[in-house]
């Protein structure tokens, strides 16, 4: 039986399907060097957030330009399933863990990309204390 799975491979590494899900290519893997270079909390929420707003685009296959950050991720088609695909993302950009009860909390987007920008240790403890 271990014929069978011979030849069977996910796609090329820089092939169309590249960047989805915070693969590589996608813009959302240079959100650990923005948090990094973060000069304030300002800037790093907002660039949580845009990726948050990215990626539920993508999980929730709704188009970017209609989703509002102060609305919550489950109106964009964000169920349990999703919300652990998320949550594994999440981990990957920022190094933060965030409960799967907190992405399907009706909390908007903006108070989650807070959450993990304060959170994750991407941003200097300079940067959080002076906010």
């Amino acid at each position: 039986m271990r014929h069978l799975g011979v030849g069977i491979r996910g796609p090329p590494a820089g092939g169309p399907l590249a960047g989805k899900h915070g693969g590589a290519g996608d813009s959302a893997s240079g959100l650990r060097a923005t948090l990094g270079a973060a000069k304030d909390m300002a800037g790093a929420t907002d660039a949580v957030c845009a990726a948050l707003v990215k990626q539920v685009s993508v999980f929730g296959m709704v188009p970017e330009e209609t989703i509002v950050a102060s609305r919550p991720m489950s109106e964009y088609g964000i169920d349990s399933l999703v919300a652990v695909e998320m949550r594994n993302w999440i981990f990957r950009e920022t190094d933060f863990t965030v409960a799967i009860l907190e992405l399907m909390a009706n909390q908007p987007i903006q108070k989650l990309a807070m959450k993990i920008a304060g959170g994750t240790h991407l941003v200097s403890a300079k940067v959080k204390i002076a906010s």
